[in-house]
């Protein structure tokens, strides 16, 4: 696959809290939580 000019930067916010995690991405304006606990982990 040959390089493309459609290329957009994606960039991915975390805020991590005692509790939760809130992700932000951007440019795509999306949002949400997590919740920060051991069983959330893999």
């Amino acid at each position: 696959m040959s390089p493309s000019k459609d290329h957009k930067n994606i960039s991915v916010g975390v805020d991590t809290g005692k509790h939760q995690l809130d992700i932000y991405i951007r440019p795509l304006d999306i949002y949400f939580t997590v919740t920060n606990s051991t069983l959330s982990h893999y």
